[in-house]
């Protein structure tokens, strides 16, 4: 997973992609307010995956009515950082692995979450598919839902997004707590 690199921020959305910030494009990209022109990435070229996240880090937005920054200048690593914290001792830039990614959010307080499907969840620090997930299935569970997992074999933590199209009481792989 380390291949993956930060190429896009919004909202709460971060977009990493194995051919990383250099050759990743999408509309608009190279104009500035990117915050008020850029489009979400062109994913028809390389591999991608889009986690959600929870943090008070800021984006280069912040603070101005129209950025003097384009999606291009900020890929260019090292310009600014996508997020960073206010103080700016935390500094998520392009470039940054999703392992970077989620150390930083979570040392700053915060939660990255990763789309449960139907094949295995990859832990993003170790690439691997053991993970322990325990689901309170009780009468009064809404969805969305979120449910945090531990990979046995890194013992990180990862928060998942469960909606009602995923099964998790036919999910081998969950233990159903009732109560």
């Amino acid at each position: 997973m380390d291949n993956y690199k930060l190429c896009y921020v919004e909202e709460n959305f971060a977009y990493f992609s194995d051919i990383g910030p250099e050759e990743a494009w999408g509309h608009d990209w190279n104009n500035t307010p990117y915050e008020h022109n850029a489009g979400r990435p062109y994913m028809d070229k390389g591999n991608w995956i889009v986690v959600a996240f929870d943090s008070c880090l800021v984006q280069p937005s912040y603070s101005y009515t129209n950025s003097p920054y384009s999606v291009a200048d900020i890929n260019k690593i090292g310009l600014t950082p996508w997020l960073r914290s206010h103080d700016g001792c935390t500094r998520i830039y392009a470039g940054d692995s999703i392992r970077e990614f989620m150390q930083k959010i979570k040392e700053h307080g915060g939660s990255v979450y990763l789309k449960s499907g139907m094949g295995s969840i990859k832990c993003p620090a170790c690439n691997c598919v053991e993970f322990g997930i325990s689901v309170n299935l009780g009468p009064f569970l809404h969805f969305p839902q979120f449910i945090r997992a531990t990979c046995e074999n890194c013992n990180s933590t990862i928060d998942l997004l469960v909606s009602v199209t995923t099964s998790v009481a036919h999910n081998p792989n969950v233990r159903r707590e009732d109560g």
